[in-house]
């Protein structure tokens, strides 16, 4: 009898263990579902930024110092601000190395072999929540000189 009870009780024990870890698997994947969905949700978000730099781009000389100019600019800002409190940050800025993990080269300008490539200007920003690539900058590539790097150094 004494084994039968320390085989219930083994099995008791298993049984428990695949229970935790199945809760566990459960629990990671309803968090990797809201993440996605979260994604998801600021992906959709994205082209509102990219509409409103496009219309404080093309605001008519005029139009500069009026108040509805001011406020778009306002809304602009705050919406960044609030995209940014939620851990969203703007990938892609003119001169840092071109990273194909989160740069999509539309152009590439000159013809160095042995030079850095670097972003010399971006066409679309892109997004990152956290480490999570958003959106990928769209930029025009350039090339820095090595400064006296050989590619045997490499």
């Amino acid at each position: 009898m004494h084994t039968e009870q320390q085989d219930t009780l083994e099995l008791l024990q298993r049984e428990r263990a695949n229970f935790l870890n199945f809760k566990r698997r459960v629990e990671q994947e309803r968090a990797e579902e809201r993440a996605g969905g979260r994604e998801d949700v600021l992906r959709a978000l994205l082209p509102v930024i990219d509409d409103l730099d496009r219309a404080l781009e093309q605001v008519p000389h005029d139009l500069i110092d009026h108040p509805w100019a001011h406020g778009i600019a306002l809304a602009r800002q705050q919406f960044v601000d609030a995209l940014r409190r939620l851990g969203v940050e703007r990938v892609g800025e003119p001169g840092e190395p071109f990273d194909p993990a989160r740069h999509e080269a539309l152009e590439f300008e000159g013809s160095s072999s042995e030079a850095e490539p670097h972003v010399v200007r971006v066409a679309r920003p892109g997004y990152r929540l956290n480490e999570r690539l958003l959106r990928p900058a769209q930029v025009a590539v350039g090339a820095l000189p090595n400064h006296g790097r050989h590619a045997d150094d490499a």
